[in-house]
């Protein structure tokens, strides 16, 4: 048995709850009858609002698909740190209290490095006492995967999505999913008619009869506004882990599971040269 055949396997079965989550996608896509259409008019603005239809939401039992494919990815990273631990001959003692590091950042302002346990989570003051049982060369290695190395677009980083994500899970939170457009046309007629003048980019998941958009009465009575097109749903994190919320699910969980997958064999290799060595 190869060192890493845990971990793959354990990331082969998030795969196939993304691929199962998929198929669960293309079925309710299938049934999912969206549309935005002009509703009641404000007298004294003289704009009618635009309200979403929504005839179905994704099922509630997707969550448990989510909450299962970010624990199998978050243990898939944990055991490749144990087995890097028993690479370098770290006792069992030791290796029980090893995780595979994620951190936003680098260390707590004016600290050296060395601050208390408990301490907020910083990869410098708290992250390297979990990978501890490590050689120096593999330590470098994971902190140099660390989020807080992309600057700026840290809090979008596939690991840091992880940690959110598998944290909320395992305090309980069901990670509930709904449904919103990619977009929706308004400022033209739709049907036959020339194609809108500008697309509305929606960020918030449709709930049936929501306020999502003003048109001027103008535009209506002159046929101007026009919204009775059906307009696919994308399912998309809703309710219980806000780091993300509004994000497609199937393409934030394969990006993830990608990101996984590549980190633990890039650690391939290390294994390799041992197993040539002995």
């Amino acid at each position: 048995m190869h060192p890493l055949d845990g971990p793959r396997l354990k990331v082969r079965r998030a795969e196939s709850h993304i691929k199962g989550f998929r198929l669960a996608e293309t079925r309710f896509s299938a049934e999912a009858d969206y549309r935005v259409i002009v509703a009641e008019l404000d007298s004294e603005s003289r704009e009618y609002t635009l309200r979403a239809l929504v005839n179905v939401l994704p099922p509630l039992d997707l969550g448990i698909c989510i909450g299962e494919a970010a624990y199998n990815l978050r243990s898939a990273l944990d055991c490749l740190v144990y087995q890097l631990g028993r690479l370098n001959k770290a006792t069992e003692k030791a290796l029980t209290r090893t995780q595979f590091p994620i951190f936003l950042e680098d260390r707590i302002p004016g600290c050296n490095g060395d601050c208390p346990r408990g301490s907020p989570a910083h990869f410098q003051c708290d992250g390297k006492r979990l990978i501890k049982p490590l050689s120096d060369e593999h330590q470098t290695a994971i902190e140099l995967l660390q989020p807080y190395r992309c600057g700026g677009k840290s809090d979008r980083d596939p690991l840091y999505l992880l940690h959110k994500l598998n944290n909320a899970d395992k305090h309980r939170l069901l990670q509930v999913v709904g449904a919103k457009p990619a977009g929706y046309g308004a400022g033209a007629t739709w049907g036959n008619e020339p194609l809108p003048e500008y697309w509305i980019r929606s960020r918030t998941v449709f709930e049936d009869g929501a306020d999502v958009g003003r048109a001027a009465a103008a535009d209506v009575h002159r046929r101007k506004v026009q919204m009775e097109q059906r307009i696919p749903p994308l399912i998309t994190f809703w309710q219980g882990c806000h780091a993300v919320e509004g994000l497609g699910v199937a393409a934030t969980l394969s990006a993830i599971a990608h990101d996984v997958s590549q980190i633990v064999e890039s650690f391939g290799p290390e294994f390799s040269k041992r197993a040539e060595s002995s």
